[in-house]
């Protein structure tokens, strides 16, 4: 097992802790998606500038949409990130012109459409290559 000599333990303590990580939710193992190759080809960053007391619910109404990929509060003059994905950019166009409008707290809002997806990499652990 390549992390057990990463980090010079044996192969039982390395499935022993990934056992308790992802028992107690620390850890959870998903399968890293190019959009672009599914068939959702309008994909889009959206910077959100939210009225600061309305943050944590403007937050929580997009992440139950079904449109947005990532949710992310920030600091700075757009305090909210969303990436959406949308299989035409018309459908795009009813996320920004429908539901974008109905969340209160925003302020304003700037869109860039993604064109093409040169990295999308998740290797948080140290050591780990790009």
């Amino acid at each position: 097992m390549e992390i057990a000599s990463l980090v010079n333990v044996s192969e039982a303590t390395v499935r022993n802790r990934v056992q308790r990580l992802t028992t107690s939710g620390i850890l959870t193992f998903v399968g890293v998606v190019d959009p672009f190759r599914t068939g959702l080809y309008s994909v889009a960053l959206i910077a959100i500038q939210v009225e600061e007391t309305m943050l944590h619910e403007a937050c929580q109404k997009l992440s139950q949409l079904k449109q947005t990929r990532f949710v992310v509060a920030c600091a700075g003059l757009y305090n909210v990130m969303v990436e959406v994905l949308a299989y035409t950019t018309e459908e795009l166009m009813h996320f920004v012109a429908d539901a974008l409008p109905s969340i209160p707290g925003i302020r304003q809002f700037t869109v860039s459409q993604e064109l093409k997806l040169y990295k999308n990499a998740f290797n948080y652990v140290r050591g780990a290559e790009s």
